[in-house]
């Protein structure tokens, strides 16, 4: 559907986001958009959208008004003649706004005074930007109609205590209900879109909001499961045990309740026509069916585009490189073409045409045909981006500049920044925690220890080790930057005849790559296929390479790094260069001349600025050169690094809160007390009428007062109607309504505000 933008204030930090249809029974509408600018501490990084989901046109033009007037952003769908649907104006919503976080309000909802301030700092206490997946609910206290006015009428200062006191006290002439299991809440902008939004099969009202959440519940693992999670209990307000969604669901409610953060609900009149009710239902069905799919299968609408960002053209829809739902939403529209039917003397005009903002790919030189189309690519100074696997454990890296050796990305000018002791030692811890578990790139063998290693490969001590990490000859690395060494062979070459001219001082160890079956054959040296590589960096006093990742690994162990080809890495800060015997011999007698702190540096930046980080799901298969390859079928991101975009980061999926946390109080009732047996009563006397023994009244917990179920409705009205009476008074004279009351917290009220009894 066609789709309206009006940017009526400049990019902000948080975005509230209000969905809107106008209906001429909500003439209100119109000014209860505003009701965010009620508080008066609205911070300057906060902005409005109204997103209209096809209100009538006349209605669009006054509301563009309306909002340009008051720096509210308005976007508009052209859906005036299809049913209503909130997702879809919230997810249209989310997908213009350039902010960093978003959070869901409905126009009925008033703040209290601070309120957005007391978000923003919730914000960093929940660690929401630590944590994308991480975010906030907001618990609502529903005014009745004469409340709401009062409400108004009440000195902005005042309104929170004021009526969520009404609320402790159960004071139904004035709060109708509350929940803490609401639609008001607050995600990280990027994260939204990522898990595809709202659910857009939800049309007209109702479980949208209950869906989506739902989702993100389970995926972020915040709290533990609850018993029968699919099983519906009882309401959010009055839910005691944990049990079923409802129980896990409103805690994070509860999180921001218990502190005080709450929004009020302007009363309006409900419109339960048997129409609305009878759509509801439908809706709790598909939300049944919705959650059931995503906890058998992960079944989720596709992840949205962020707008600003442009097209993207790319050439699958399957490489999780490529295409993965944690990334989708930095390349904005996503274009998929079949890279067959392009070639380097069509791709220009096809990206005019379509207007592409960049081209992704995985491995450019991975064939013929791809690497053309990336040469013209860079002639004709198209955008693009480039995303594979990096040199570290469970790392990826989306490179602006080029490919490996071809890249800018990994200049000196980049890593060469002063650290602070905080990063020095996160760095060190970093490499400490690498260096100490076997888990590599790629699958190793147990690790057994230096010493170990000497005996079972009977390396004397006497004798230094150069170790030789093979590569791939079929791999891109070797075939487009080997070129100084003359290639892999030339590389066998001069190890054969190092290996031979240092025999009596070193030792040459040489590691088959374990995707491959076949170990080349090299004279004068050690074969060390089934060994750990990190025994091996531990042994090693030297690393000869011709541009493996492996390279990087060796840094961080402190060893000196020669290299034969062209690699990313390449330094004069970092490694030597050898492309021939002499030139090896000659580095290795000179020793290692790269600083520990600028192996420090490098890593730092690696690991703290251009990597990015996931779990990798793998499976190997054949390769047509011989031997096996590592097939990623998956990438779970947990730290994304893009060039030009804000960092974004998840925690490793972990539950922060015990059961034996406070917040978990509401679900440890006491067992129930044992009724005292009554006893009969005695046989009436014949000729007498048999009288009910007296009972005392009966009283209900609501969890925050208790009310007397049998009282006479005499009682309940009087009590009902001096409350009335009370709001009358605060309305019409408030200096009296404090001077006369009997609390002596009201009247201190009062006084604070200037009502002192004179």
């Amino acid at each position: 559907m066609k789709i309206d933008f009006a940017q009526n204030h400049p990019p902000k930090k948080l975005e509230i986001i209000i969905p809107f249809r106008w209906t001429n029974k909500r003439t209100d509408l119109y000014e209860r958009i505003k009701f965010s600018f009620l508080d008066s501490l609205l911070p300057d990084c906060v902005g409005v959208t109204v997103s209209d989901d096809g209100s009538p046109l006349e209605v669009k033009e006054y509301m563009e008004r309306v909002c340009r007037e008051n720096g509210i952003n308005y976007v508009y769908t052209y859906s005036e003649y299809s049913p209503v649907c909130m997702s879809r104006a919230r997810n249209n919503a989310v997908t213009h706004v350039e902010s960093d976080f978003i959070l869901f309000q409905d126009a009925d909802l008033i703040p209290y005074k601070g309120f957005y301030r007391d978000v923003l700092i919730e914000i960093e206490a929940q660690r929401i930007t630590q944590d994308s997946a991480n975010f906030l609910m907001f618990g609502v206290v529903y005014l009745t109609k004469e409340a709401t006015q009062a409400f108004f009428e009440t000195p902005e200062d005042y309104r929170k205590n004021v009526y969520f006191n009404y609320f402790l006290e159960d004071d139904s002439s004035v709060v109708e209900k509350f929940s803490t299991g609401t639609s008001v809440t607050l995600f990280h902008r990027h994260y939204y879109l990522s898990r595809g939004g709202y659910d857009e099969d939800f049309v007209e009202w109702g479980y949208e909001d209950l869906e989506f959440n739902l989702r993100c519940i389970r995926a972020l693992k915040k709290f533990p499961l609850p018993e029968n999670f699919m099983k519906d209990i009882g309401t959010f307000r009055n839910i005691d045990r944990y049990e079923g969604w409802k129980s896990i669901y409103r805690l994070f409610g509860d999180l921001t309740f218990n502190k005080g953060m709450v929004m009020f609900h302007a009363w309006h009149e409900i419109d339960n026509d048997s129409s609305y009710m009878k759509k509801k239902a439908v809706n709790g069905e598909l939300f049944v069916k919705k959650i059931k799919g995503f906890l058998s299968h992960g079944a989720e609408p596709q992840p949205l585009a962020m707008m600003e960002r442009g097209r993207t053209l790319c050439f699958s829809a399957t490489n999780p490189f490529i295409f993965n739902r944690k990334t989708a939403p930095f390349f904005g529209e996503v274009l998929v073409a079949n890279e067959l039917e392009l070639d380097a003397s069509s791709i220009k005009s096809y990206v005019r045409e379509n207007n592409v903002s960049r081209i992704l790919f995985h491995n450019p030189y991975a064939n013929e045909h791809r690497l053309k189309i990336f040469n013209a690519v860079k002639k004709y100074k198209i955008p693009f981006l480039i995303s594979e696997r990096g040199a570290l454990r469970d790392s990826v890296f989306f490179d602006d500049t080029g490919f490996n050796a071809d890249s800018t990305r990994y200049d000196y000018r980049y890593w060469s920044k002063d650290l602070t002791e905080r990063q020095y030692a996160h760095v060190k811890s970093y490499i400490l925690h690498e260096k100490s578990i076997d888990a590599s790139l790629e699958d190793q063998p147990a690790r057994i220890g230096v010493d170990a290693l000497r005996r079972k490969l009977g390396i004397q001590r006497s004798k230094k080790v150069v170790f030789v990490p093979l590569q791939r000859p079929s791999d891109t690395v070797i075939k487009f930057f080997t070129q100084q060494i003359g290639g892999y062979d030339n590389f066998l070459q001069v190890i054969r005849e190092a290996a031979e001219r240092l025999k009596n001082e070193y030792v040459f160890v040489l590691k088959r790559h374990p995707l491959e079956l076949e170990t080349p054959k090299v004279d004068g040296v050690i074969y060390a296929d089934e060994t750990n590589v990190k025994d091996l960096l531990e042994l090693a006093s030297t690393v000869y390479i011709l541009n493996s990742g492996v390279g990087v690994l060796a840094l961080m162990y402190g060893k000196q790094v020669i290299i034969g080809g062209e690699a990313f890495y390449e330094s004069d800060k970092l490694v030597s260069k050898a492309c021939t015997s002499d030139e090896l011999i000659a580095s290795i007698r000179k020793g290692d001349t790269a600083s520990e702190d600028d192996k420090i540096k490098f890593i730092h930046y690696l690991i703290s600025e251009f990597y990015s980080f996931g779990h990798f799901e793998t499976r190997k298969i054949p390769w047509e050169g011989g031997g096996n390859m590592t097939i990623t079928s998956k990438i779970d991101f947990y730290q994304i690094r893009i060039p030009a975009l804000a960092e974004s980061n998840y925690l490793r999926s972990r539950e922060l809160f015990k059961r034996s946390s406070v917040i978990f109080d509401r679900y440890r009732a006491p067992p129930p007390v044992a009724k005292p047996a009554v006893p009969a009563p005695a046989p009436a006397a014949q000729g007498e009428k048999f009288t009910k023994p007296a009972q005392a009244p009966q009283k209900a917990g609501t969890g925050n007062a208790l009310i007397v179920v049998d009282a006479k409705p005499e009682q309940i009205n009087k009590e009902a109607g001096s409350t009335k009476k009370k709001l009358k008074k605060l309305k019409d004279n408030p200096r009296r309504f404090f001077q006369d009351s009997n609390s002596m917290v009201v009247r201190k009220i009062g006084s604070l505000m200037g009502y002192r009894n004179e």
